[in-house]
């Protein structure tokens, strides 16, 4: 933990109020190849704890919209172009909420996702 308290990105995100570090990664992408440019709808598959969340509905067109799928609960951000929703993308009906939030598609499907290795 007495790493994490010197890391430049970590201490920046707690500073600019971003949920994690990983926020400042999805910057740099967007900087350097445009992925939110003319976006109106964005998949974050794994989105806790939010920091991409965020970065993505910073750049999404004015009427769009930002999901973000985890297993987990992800406290609102206080955004109103961000809906998050608990569940597991493999599901069905995850899937059809999805779809409907989005008119059936999205522009952007983002997934920093780390796979369970401990079982």
């Amino acid at each position: 933990m007495h790493e994490r308290r010197n890391d430049h990105y970590h201490q920046r995100a707690k500073e600019e109020g971003y949920r994690s570090r990983a926020s400042y990664k999805l910057k740099q992408i967007h900087n350097r190849f445009g992925v939110f440019d003319d976006v109106r709808y964005v998949l974050d598959l794994g989105a806790a704890p939010g920091g991409w969340l965020q970065v993505a509905a910073e750049h999404v067109a004015e009427d769009g919209l930002v999901v973000g799928v985890d297993l987990d609960e992800i406290e609102p951000l206080g955004m109103p172009n961000v809906v998050t929703l608990v569940g597991d993308m493999r599901d069905p009906e995850v899937q059809e909420a999805v779809i409907g939030l989005f008119d059936g598609k999205a522009d952007v499907v983002l997934s920093d996702m780390a796979p369970d290795v401990i079982g």
